[in-house]
């Protein structure tokens, strides 16, 4: 059965609660709205420690179901509803220590410390079970990415997420680092590229490599079609020899000698339903080999979406 990378919601955030209502719930609200995001994606719905509500907050040392249904309650009763129905969807887990113990996050250059129970939990399930973790989290909006996470000397890789437009990133770090097979990389690869459609027959069993060797470079080439092709089309009014210059991956479009012989072109030829679809054009993995062939976006079948019709080593 192909995986999914798992949700966490960090509580930490709970620890920092300014007194007043309104600003309480402007902390919580990304939190909350990424949380109910991933109740409806793969790998969701996310798990919460289950004494949430008994977490004691800074707001004079009360509960935090003090603050909630007291001051918030007051101030944004719609706002509590939702807190509730996420906090009743989500999965629980027990705490493995009261009060947490404290957690190393490390982006890049950038280091921070939280006393949070999601990053236990996130670190003991992953040495236990190779679960790939995605932390959802509204501590610092600018803390997302690839990161690592570290509690009493157990130190994993995460994906740190604190608002639903990087979930596509968090999708693409765990296929790099959490996918084992080809059958988990195509269970999420509409979750990590919304803006392409892949012809049911993909496979990466026909590239130059195995799948752990060539991954990464087929998730940055994917991306780039993904993220950046339709726009660089755009802008250069579809003209192929501008649009290859402005592009960081490497593409092209078949020659004319190869277009131009049915022998050769029938090699590109993939159906999307009752569509047919010649895919001429391709990124270039390395110079001479491993090519994924696609064709830009097809009224027929979606007018703002990349067809990938073929991943392999080299076509005749």
């Amino acid at each position: 059965m192909a995986s999914a990378p798992r949700f966490c919601m960090d509580e930490s955030i709970l620890s920092a609660l300014h007194p007043s209502p309104q600003a309480a719930v402007a902390a919580l609200e990304p939190l909350v709205q990424i949380g109910e995001e991933a109740v409806h994606h793969k790998g969701g719905p996310p798990e919460v420690v289950h004494h949430l509500y008994e977490i004691t907050s800074n707001v004079s040392g009360r509960q935090f179901a003090d603050v909630l249904f007291q001051d918030i309650l007051q101030h944004d009763r719609d706002f509590v509803v939702r807190v509730q129905r996420l906090y009743d969807r989500c999965t629980k887990f027990s705490a493995l220590s009261d009060p947490p113990l404290p957690a190393t996050l490390v982006i890049g250059p950038d280091q921070t410390f939280w006393l949070s129970h999601a990053c236990a939990r996130l670190t003991s399930e992953v040495s236990k079970r190779q679960s790939y973790y995605v932390l959802l989290h509204s501590v610092d909006p600018a803390f997302v990415g690839k990161a690592t996470v570290a509690v009493d000397g157990q130190t994993v890789n995460s994906f740190l997420l604190c608002s639903s437009r990087d979930l596509p990133q968090a999708y693409r770090q765990y296929i790099v680092e959490g996918t084992q097979s080809e059958n988990d990389f195509l269970h999420v690869t509409d979750e990590a590229f919304p803006r392409l459609i892949f012809h049911p027959n993909v496979t990466l069993r026909r590239m130059s490599k195995a799948y752990g060797a060539i991954i990464n470079d087929v998730v940055d080439h994917l991306s780039f079609l993904n993220d950046e092709f339709i726009d660089i089309g755009k802008r250069e009014n579809w003209d192929l020899p501008n649009m290859m210059k402005q592009a960081r991956i490497p593409f092209s479009e078949e020659s004319g000698k190869t277009r131009g012989k049915e022998k050769l072109l029938k090699h590109r030829r993939v159906s999307f339903g009752q569509v047919v679809i010649e895919c001429t054009l391709h990124t270039k993995i390395s110079p001479q080999i491993d090519r994924i062939h696609f064709h830009s976006p097809d009224d027929r079948i979606h007018p703002e979406k990349v067809l990938v019709g073929i991943l392999v080593d080299h076509l005749p």
